[in-house]
């Protein structure tokens, strides 16, 4: 009897044993071993695109889609509505925004075909669409698929299509005539860099030499004029009354307004109207301009500030007024940078953008309306 109850128990494990190796094959599949560890999602938040306006941020992330956030008075987020957002919101469902720009109040971007965007306020014809009424979301401007390069000043655009043709529209503060569409100006088809603001604007021929460009009221067209005779300017960009350049040997250049320090000469002359290198660094790499602000990187991805920092537009609060270029931070990751207003605004190599300055109306999009005096991430 008492080896049948042993024989019974043999029989009951054997069975068991075989039913566990049965259960474990239904959870394992031959495309899906068990030791397989799935990847992590891609981050969501990487973006390759940015600029901004006065108070408002337009950017465009890896997937080619479009987000905005900031001041939304006159319909400048694009988004529908007049309501101003401290986050980030995406702009439609396109995935095929090529390069946005933002003036004082309205915002232009092109698309991955080269067809031309725009939305905002439209009282000086910024919007280029052959009226003078806002749009709060983005409207087609023409058919033209050849789109290459836009500036975008506080009430006008300056853009370069594919073929090297300059063309401009909109208006300035001085009451020059609107032109509600786009008009091409210069001479030839060999343009292309271009900066817009409230005084000036100009452009870099293929030739690498520096035009200025204006407005002519009395035969209500744009004239151009050489700024100087070097051919080796490179990049260019512009604040509300300086500018800032960089030449093909990688040294940093500017002039006009220096009220703040903003040209970086080492002073604070009210105005300098001659060309003056800043320091003897050679590996200047990208400049921005603010109100009172510049913004500079060098090609070791290192980002640095001169000018006024009451708003903490230099994202240092340990300093006051520089008038000279000083590193901030110890990050060599720094891939772009924009100055607009009061603020800053970065994209790291991770593709993460970073703000500081002015928040009282979100334009850091960081979800608070507080002032940041140092970069601070944008959600």
């Amino acid at each position: 009897m008492k080896n049948c109850r042993q024989i019974t128990q043999i029989i009951f494990l054997f069975f068991l044993i075989v039913a566990c190796k049965k259960e474990n094959k239904k959870i394992e599949t031959p495309n899906e071993p068990s030791n397989t560890v799935t990847p992590p999602a891609a981050p969501i938040n990487t973006w390759r695109a940015l600029s901004s306006g006065n108070g408002h941020s337009i950017g465009i992330k890896t997937d080619g889609t479009l987000w905005a956030w900031g001041v939304n008075t006159y319909g400048q987020l694009g988004d529908g509505t007049n309501t101003n957002s401290n986050r980030a919101v995406q702009i439609g469902l396109d995935t095929n925004w090529k390069l946005v720009c933002c003036g004082n109040f309205f915002s232009m971007a092109v698309k991955s075909n080269g067809t031309l965007w725009a939305w905002g306020f439209n009282y000086y014809g910024e919007l280029g669409d052959g009226t003078k009424e806002n749009k709060n979301y983005p409207i087609q401007i023409g058919t033209e698929t050849n789109w290459k390069t836009l500036a975008c000043g506080p009430f006008h655009v300056l853009a370069i299509k594919s073929n090297g043709t300059l063309w401009a529209w909109g208006s300035n503060i001085f009451g020059a005539p609107v032109k509600n569409n786009p008009l091409q100006i210069g001479i030839g088809s060999s343009w292309t860099d271009v900066v817009a603001s409230n005084y000036f604007s100009l452009a870099i021929n293929e030739d690498k030499t520096l035009w200025g460009i204006y407005e002519n009221s009395f035969v209500s067209g744009y004239l151009m004029n050489k700024v100087d005779s070097d051919a080796t300017w490179h990049k260019l960009a512009a604040g509300d009354k300086h500018v800032l350049a960089i030449k093909t040997n990688g040294t940093l250049w500017t002039w006009g307004d220096n009220h703040y320090g903003q040209l970086g000469d080492g002073t604070l002359n009210s105005i300098n109207t001659r060309l003056t290198q800043v320091g003897f660094d050679r590996n200047w790499a990208m400049v921005s301009g603010g109100l009172r602000h510049s913004l500079a990187l060098k090609t070791d991805g290192t980002l640095w500030a001169f000018g006024s920092n009451y708003n903490g537009q230099l994202g240092d609060p340990s300093l006051g007024t520089m008038n000279t270029p000083t590193p901030i931070g110890q990050s060599t990751d720094w891939l772009m940078i924009v100055a607009a207003g009061f603020n800053g605004y970065g994209i790291k190599k991770d593709g993460r953008i970073w703000g500081w300055g002015m928040n009282s109306s979100g334009e850091l999009g960081d979800s608070t309306y507080i002032d940041k005096a140092v970069p601070t991430l944008v959600h």
